[in-house]
Formats: C-alpha cells, structure tokens, sequence
C-alpha cells in the first residue's frame, strides 16, 4: 500500500511490542554468550587444562541444545523466561561436568595409568552424589510448573526450562561425560614445561590463590578472636532482612519502558471541538519541539478524549 501514497505521506507505526520484545530477546541472548565465556574460563583457570576444560564446554552445549528440543516438544518459545533460565541454567550445568572431570584427575593423582579404569571408578564414586544433587535441584523448580493463576503462567516456563537442562546434564554426566574423560584425559608425566601457556597459567594461578587464601585465613583468625562481632553482624543482618522484606515495593512482573506514551488531555467542561482543537495545538506544537519523541498522533473528541500515542527515542544518560 505505501507505493499508493502520494509523495510525502508514509505510514507510520505508533506502537509495536516487537521492538521491545527484540531488543530485550537481544540483551538475554547477549548475556547468555558473555555468561559462556565466563564459565570457560573460570573452569580453565581451575582445572588449568585445555583437555579438562574442553568437557564442561560441550556439557554446555548438548545441555542447551537438549534443552531447546525439549521446549518444542512442549510446546513452548524462545522468549524472555525461557532465555533468562537458561542465562542461569548455564552455571548449573558444567557442574555434573566438573565433578565427573575431577573424579577422574584425583583417581590419575593417585596412581592410576588407565583411563578407562580411572574413569570407570572414579564414576563409581560419584554417581550417587551427582544424582542426589541433580534431584534435590530439580525438586526446587518443579513444584512451580504446578502453579496456579497468572504466576503460574510466567513461571511455568521458567520452571521446566531450568529442570529440563538440569536433567539433561546429570544424563550426560552418567553417559556422555565418562566416555569424553576416558578419550580425551590422560594421566600426567610429570615434565610440564612451565614455560607453557599452561604452565604459566598454573603458576599465575597458584600464586594468586595462595595469596587469596593467606588473606582468607587472616580473616577467619580475627572473626574467631572477635566471636561477638560475627554475632552483631549476624543479628543486624536479621534485623534490615525483615526491614527490607516489610518495606520493599512487591510486583507480579517488573515494570518495563516500552517507549511509548499514552496522554489524556481534558478541558474544561462544556468546551466545543474548536476549543479542544486550540488546546491540542498548542500541544502539538510542545511535542513538535521535543527532541526525544519519534512519532506522535492526536484525537480529539474521542473516548477518555483526546488520547495521544508518542514514540519515544530511548535516550542513555550516564
């Protein structure tokens, strides 16, 4: 229809909720590749090998991509809910991993030279734990898929996205993670160069974390020679938890800028069309000369009259 238009007049949309479901989609998917990065380095930093740290990464993977093939078969959308348990599920995940992955480096530790033995007890040994652990987790977000109302609507998502990819590591765990450590892992030979990527991460590594822990014990020390400030902080934290709980403003969702306005100009009684026409002139003239306002569109003697439409520009302030 707008090659129709005569020059000079197009149509203009006032307002779409697809630019702000989008841009917030945007800002999830943005913080679910960040949260990624993070956990791979954080586990490369700890476990201090590219092999070892290769494990947790595809614990990511297959867990996402078993999670999305989950949501379809329940027929629900990648959206806010489902994008922002997965943003959390993301640390949760790699955990299986990396008690599976360290199992099997303490058995290595210990003397064992075959990977598969090593693998195979080390698997025997944590077994229950992963399971009992996955459980107890699962047990926190099923209960709210049973929710009632509008809470159990927005929640409902959110709930089974997290138990879906919670489940679904504790199976790669028993299955997929024991086969990747008997492949890939090997016991060490002892004659690491420290000058090596790796071996300079491992010496900058334990340097700062004996470092950490010095500083650490140093604080446990004056906590114990000083029992009655641990007490003190303890009562003052329970004091301001239930100020704050009793004070704190509560809401169903969070309140969201969509960038759009809706205003309600009303005259006074008994004005005529042509005074409200004045009126919205003049109004006209305020949002003309406004900066910050994309689009706006005006009524006049119409409903709660006259209602007005304005697109905002989102402006950052720093």
């Amino acid at each position: 229809m707008s090659e129709l238009l005569p020059p000079g007049v197009e149509f203009v949309q006032m307002m779409s909720s697809n630019d702000f479901l989008y841009a917030s989609i945007y800002n999830v998917v943005e913080t679910l590749i960040v949260a990624i990065i993070l956990v791979i380095l954080v586990v490369y930093f700890f476990l201090q090998d590219f092999k070892s740290t290769l494990i947790p990464s595809i614990a990511i993977i297959v867990s996402l991509v078993g999670t999305f093939a989950c949501l379809v078969a329940a027929g629900f959308s990648i959206n806010i809910l489902t994008l922002f348990a997965l943003v959390l599920a993301i640390g949760t995940v790699v955990d299986d991993a990396i008690v599976v992955v360290e199992a099997v480096q303490e058995k290595f530790d210990s003397g064992y030279t075959s990977p598969y033995l090593a693998t195979k007890d080390a698997l025997s040994d944590v077994t229950m734990a992963v399971i009992s652990c996955t459980c107890v987790f699962m047990a926190v977000f099923i209960p709210v898929t049973f929710m009632g109302g509008t809470s159990g609507i927005f929640y409902t998502q959110f709930g089974i996205t997290m138990a879906t990819s919670v489940g679904l590591s504790m199976i790669c765990a028993l299955v997929l993670y024991p086969a990747l450590c008997a492949i890939m892992m090997k016991p060490s030979d002892g004659n690491k160069s420290p000058k090596s990527f790796n071996g300079r991460v491992r010496a900058a590594y334990n340097a700062s974390f004996n470092a950490t822990m010095n500083k650490y014990k140093k604080g446990v020390m004056f906590a114990i020679h000083h029992r009655w400030m641990v007490w003190a902080s303890l009562i003052i934290s329970v004091v301001l938890l239930v100020f704050f709980m009793k004070t704190t403003k509560t809401g169903l969702v969070p309140q969201e800028d969509q960038g759009t306005l809706m205003v309600n100009i009303s005259t006074a009684p008994g004005s005529t069309l042509v005074e409200t026409t004045k009126v919205m002139e003049k109004v006209k003239e305020i949002l003309k000369n406004t900066p910050e306002i994309e689009n706006y569109s005006a009524t006049s003697g119409y409903g709660i009259s006259p209602v007005r439409v304005l697109r905002m520009h989102h402006v950052s302030s720093t």
